[in-house]
């Protein structure tokens, strides 16, 4: 295995950034296959080994405590290593795979539970959007008027969505709060803090969890009517998330992929779209791609033009599920949701 990375390291040395990166070892269980004609799997098997190798690697290669490393090579020699090899005996659970992909940091804690571990992709549940406010009259969020328009986010448990002010005194004059009714300036239906609610001048965050109402409203608790027609949806998934526009544009996706090719891969994957049709349009065929942190649905990518896990963005619009697209003709700015 060593020998089969370093081939594949000194072949790609310009490209490589990191042991979790899936075309890294895509490549390296290629080399294994010519370097020892005994091995054999198929298409489907690979890509199990790749989803898991990559979902580990990325962990560990995030951590920089030694004793937090430590954790993570005893768990590759004595858990990783048995669950590779019934992935290639077919002796695997089904659900093996779908667990690293969604949580592979919960597997080494379950063998080292007494070793804090940092979880970086937590943040891929977290989500901002930019707030101005336009005098006393409304709110705008990602440039949508939220007093003239249904403008809805929709968020599931464990999501966490920051209203970010665009300016220092956007919610000192203009206070932005939830409620589980609409246009609550009184704040007699306020949401709390054990609702999952929390308030500054800079952000208001909520941070979804089973005590948060499954409808929120967000408004501002001095004048009425700046988020009148705005809503927070949450939902167990994505399944019905409905395109509520003629097209997206190339979108990036920030979070870890769990079905297509390239599973495990954490990261920025870009550029995606939300319709075949949309990815036709750039190439002549595309593959669907499902992530983890937006269960339920599919993005399309043009084949041979995207990047998996991309450590840093590209220019695309970030993906949030939100009900409204803003095209780049109305602003000057790159479409997308």
């Amino acid at each position: 295995m060593f020998v089969a990375m370093a081939k594949v390291l000194e072949d790609n040395s310009d490209t490589i950034s990191s042991f979790g990166d899936t075309s890294f070892l895509k490549q390296t269980l290629d080399q294994l296959l010519v370097a020892n004609t005994n091995l054999s799997w198929n298409a489907e098997t690979q890509s199990d080994l790749v989803g898991v190798l990559s979902s580990f690697a990325q962990k560990m290669y995030a951590e920089a405590d030694r004793k937090v490393l430590n954790a993570f090579f005893d768990y590759a020699y004595t858990t990783l290593a048995g669950e590779l090899q019934d992935i290639v005996g077919g002796t695997a659970s089904d659900s093996l795979v779908k667990a690293y992909l969604e949580d592979a940091l919960a597997k080494v804690e379950a063998k080292h539970p007494n070793i804090s571990f940092e979880d970086i992709e937590a943040n891929f549940r977290a989500i901002d959007y930019a707030v101005a406010a336009n005098g006393s009259s409304n709110y705008t969020v990602d440039g949508i008027n939220a007093s003239d328009e249904a403008f809805i986010i929709y968020a599931r448990v464990g999501d966490v969505i920051n209203f970010v002010a665009q300016s220092n005194g956007t919610f000192t004059a203009h206070p932005f709060r939830f409620s589980t009714v609409a246009d609550d300036t009184s704040g007699s239906n306020a949401l709390t803090e054990t609702q999952g609610a929390s308030y500054s001048n800079a952000t208001s965050t909520l941070t979804v969890t089973a005590a948060t109402p499954t409808m929120v409203y967000p408004y501002c608790s001095v004048h009425s009517g700046m988020y009148a027609k705005g809503r927070i949806e949450i939902v167990a998934d994505f399944t019905d998330f409905v395109d509520q526009t003629d097209g997206s544009g190339a979108l990036r996706v920030e979070g870890t992929v769990s079905s297509g090719p390239y599973a495990g891969a954490s990261g920025h994957t870009y550029d995606v779209y939300l319709t075949p049709d949309e990815a036709l349009s750039v190439a002549s065929g595309y593959h669907a791609h499902e992530f983890v942190e937006f269960p339920g649905m599919s993005f399309y990518m043009p084949n041979d033009a995207g990047k998996h896990g991309a450590t840093t963005a590209n220019e695309s619009t970030q993906f949030k599920p939100k009900s409204h697209y803003r095209a780049a003709s109305e602003s000057g700015t790159p479409g997308g949701y």
